[in-house]
């Protein structure tokens, strides 16, 4: 009853938070602080007010209405035009990777989830300058946490920070009345709205010198009496924002915004807006005018001024854009005013390419019904005028090159050269620095072009080049290729195999022995046969019958030959090992026996039994049951049982990826992959000595005699995975259910039990009926998945049904 009725207020309690995180009224913001409120919840405020039919300025005067501080709405403005703005990025993204892989790149912000080689961005964002304003993760807010500018002005609702100290200590916080004024403590009320920030600290020291005669005593003094005014609070300012912007209205912003301040915050200008005509008006009349270009390139401030209540800004749509394509900087459309050259436009894409073509500049102009096409070098882009509608074409550099000569192969320098008129391929190379000795002399090859698309080669005599007895003349993009004689001769060599520290393929030497041979491969290893050393000769055979001829060559142990012979190309030396020969092996045995430790294998016939048996037998807590063997892969690939065995591991693990062990390490990890765990029964192995599960020992096998186990581990798909205690007699689904029972995706039908020795058993099922395996000491109770079933196609469920159709008819007819 008690965990039922935890759960039920657990299960309330989720639901009334989730409840609280949709459901944020208006009133509740007058005593939430807006920064510890999550973007969840500002996004589901804000489509329940816009749902109810609320703009935004409606939602600040609601806002005004309940109470709520200005700084509060100010922060909550900032927040929804955020979240609007991350909106708009996220639909222009998801467009984007619809759009063809030819758009280009733009200049500002780049989105972080496009590809590294991608440019599809979409015609909104080419535009320079939009990306600025659309980048949620900077802000343009302007910070308080600096000193205030002495050109602030005074004014309704800032609060100021009166500070004495010295021979006495007092401080006040007055905030600005609608009048203008402050009510200093003993001086009265002090006029200080409409003053500059040092007027207003100048007439509050004024007033407080008619109280503190201290303040004008010398310094150091112990009657002196210093004075400090800060600005503790600054009020906000509404301003309005109109035109081509993403979202026009009413703000409510802190007094030291500026022009750039304001655009940021309402999503600046749209596709349609200017971004070098955007002004401010002041009591009807035009104050500034603000560029944004000049702002992105030169970091001009002009314009930008500080605003103050009832501004409006005005974004007028833009009056002329142009498209900038081809080898650039930076692609895309841009706003140009009336009179702007082309070098104005060279300047706002950041100029050219490295590899783009500048002498001729490709102008497509709308003129009148038609269109022309205007060409203009460089030179004059000071004097051509753009207009609205143009379109800049950039053409890439050809990569034909005018004067290019080449050579390679076989010279000290081959590389690209300069052509100049009158040059002979002897002249070219000795630019090269000559030819390298293993030059092929009697034939080298010039590949020369003609027409810029026809092919020739002209081959001529090297030899005779640097006799002089012959001189080519080069023409431009000619290129000499010298062969080398190693890459037109055959590649002889020799090997040696066997029992030699490094077999390994050398080049052929004419007067290579055998016994140099070995000695390039690092000499005999241990158990070599040098009495006889194998070579193995290529023969050719006109009837097609023999492939090898084979010399022994008899070598003493310090390589002395009695009959060594000079080896030919492709010759095979193969030292054997001699007769019987076998290096010792070693194998362990771990665990709760007499003498663990390491072992000698006495000979190819010794089994598991023997080495138990030379070990001491069992210790008094081993469990036998629970016995396994390692063996390394590759030494017993005729088993076919450890291939099933690890046929069925892998399943396992990858469905539930939890055959691991607890030490989950990589030297680990490594060693399970290079090895086998073989089940055994070593009961049975040590009453039937030398039957056929009293295995063969390996080189490197490892025996393993556990301890008494007292637990059962089960996992995969259950509530709780877990270890429990063994109970003698207990069924694998009272044990599953002991850990919680079956979740809902369990695929009852297919469970596994992994046994101490390795061994892996599955359910069995006959009819409806389902036979857990038994579960042993030490066993792992493994609960697979479900396998995603997929459901018909409409094409495959067309099919059944007509085949079932088709077949009802047939009987229907046969009986009729």
């Amino acid at each position: 009853m008690t965990k039922k009725i935890l759960l039920m207020l657990i299960l309330s309690i989720g639901i009334l938070t989730k409840l609280s995180a949709q459901n944020l009224n208006i009133e509740q913001l007058a005593y939430i602080n807006i920064d510890q409120i999550s973007d969840e919840q500002i996004q589901a405020f804000w489509d329940k007010a816009q749902a109810q039919g609320y703009s935004l300025t409606d939602l600040e005067t609601a806002a005004q209405v309940k109470g709520i501080p200005s700084s509060q709405i100010s922060k909550l403005r900032q927040r929804i035009m955020t979240l609007s703005t991350s909106r708009v990025n996220k639909n222009n993204n998801s467009q984007t990777n619809k759009t063809s892989s030819n758009t280009q790149e733009v200049f500002g912000r780049t989105p972080i989830n496009r590809a590294k080689d991608s440019l599809t961005l979409t015609e909104k964002n080419r535009l320079f300058g939009y990306d600025f304003f659309q980048n949620p993760k900077i802000s343009f807010a302007p910070t308080i946490n600096v000193p205030t500018p002495e050109s602030y002005i005074i004014n309704t609702d800032d609060e100021l920070l009166i500070e004495v100290w010295g021979a006495t200590e007092n401080s006040t916080t007055q905030k600005v009345d609608n009048q203008g004024n402050i009510i200093l403590p003993l001086a009265g009320k002090v006029h200080v709205g409409g003053l500059n920030f040092t007027e207003a600290k100048a007439r509050i020291n004024t007033a407080l010198r008619r109280i503190y005669a201290g303040i004008a005593a010398p310094e150091g003094s112990y009657s002196k009496i210093y004075t400090g005014v800060s600005i503790a609070n600054i009020r906000t300012v509404k301003v309005n924002i109109i035109g081509e912007v993403q979202a026009p209205g009413t703000y409510s912003i802190s007094a030291l915004s500026n022009v750039i301040n304001a655009l940021y915050a309402s999503g600046g200008p749209t596709k349609n807006g200017s971004f070098r005509n955007i002004q401010v008006v002041r009591s009807g009349k035009t104050i500034a005018t603000l560029d944004i270009y000049d702002f992105l390139l030169k970091g001009s401030q002009q314009g930008n001024i500080n605003l103050i209540d009832q501004d409006v800004i005005i974004v007028p749509p833009y009056k002329n854009q142009v498209e900038v394509i081809g080898f650039v900087k930076r692609e895309g459309l841009y706003e140009v005013k009336e009179g702007e050259k082309l070098s104005n436009l060279i300047d706002f894409f950041g100029g050219f390419s490295a590899n783009a073509y500048k002498d001729n500049l490709v102008i497509e102009r709308i003129s009148g019904a038609k269109r022309e096409v205007k060409e203009v070098a460089l030179s004059e882009a000071e004097k051509f005028a753009i207009y609205g509608g143009d379109k800049l074409i950039v053409h890439k550099l050809s990569d034909i090159y005018h004067n290019k000569i080449s050579i390679t192969g076989a010279v000290y320098q081959p590389g690209n050269y300069a052509y100049k008129d009158g040059m002979t391929v002897l002249d070219l190379i000795n630019k090269a620095a000559g030819i390298r000795d293993e030059a092929y002399l009697n034939r080298a090859i010039l590949f020369r072009t003609l027409n810029r698309v026809d092919k020739q080669s002209v081959n001529f005599s090297l030899k005779d080049i640097l006799e002089q007895k012959q001189t080519i003349p080069l023409q431009a993009n000619d290129s000499l290729h010298i062969y080398g004689r190693d890459s037109l001769s055959l590649k002889y060599f020799v090997r040696i195999e066997g029992a030699v520290r490094k077999p390994q393929q050398v080049p052929f030497a004419k007067g290579m022995t055998p016994e140099d041979l070995i000695i390039i491969a690092g000499g005999f290893i241990e158990g070599a046969d040098h009495s006889q050393v194998q070579v193995a000769r290529q023969t050719n055979d006109t009837n097609f019958k023999i492939i090898s001829n084979i010399q022994n060559v008899p070598l003493s142990e310090n390589l002395e030959g009695k009959q060594s012979i000079e080896l030919q190309p492709y010759d095979i030396v193969t030292v054997r090992f001699q007769k019987g020969y076998t290096p010792q092996q070693i194998v362990k045995i771990e665990g709760e026996i007499a003498f663990p430790g390491s072992y000698a294998i006495l000979s190819k016939e010794e089994r598991i039994s023997s080495l138990i048996e030379r070990a001491g037998g069992f210790a008094p807590y081993a469990y036998i049951e629970g016995a396994t063997l390692l063996r390394k892969k590759g030494q017993e690939k005729e088993d076919n049982t450890q291939e099933n065995q690890l046929r069925k591991l892998k399943k396992v693990d990858k469905e539930l990826s939890i055959i691991e062990t607890e030490e989950n390490t990589e030297d680990k990890k490594q060693k399970e992959k290079n090895e086998y765990r073989v089940g055994i029964n070593l009961k049975r192995i040590m009453n039937n000595k030398n039957s056929y599960e009293d295995l063969i020992l390996k080189e490197d096998d490892v025996l393993i005699i556990p301890s008494e186990k007292q637990t059962i581990e089960i996992k995969g798909l259950v509530l709780a995975p877990s270890l429990v205690r063994y109970e003698k007699g207990k069924s694998t689904k009272s044990y599953i259910n002991s850990a919680g029972g079956f979740s809902d995706n369990a695929q009852k039908r297919s469970v596994y039990v992994m046994y101490s020795n390795g061994d892996v058993k599955g359910t069995k099922k006959f009819l409806f009926f389902k036979s857990y395996p038994k579960v042993a000491p030490g066993s792992i109770v493994i609960v697979p998945e479900k396998p995603e079933r997929k459901g018909m196609t409409a094409t495959e469920t067309i099919s059944i049904t007509t085949a079932i159709t088709t077949l009802a008819i047939l009987i229907y007819n046969t009986f009729k």
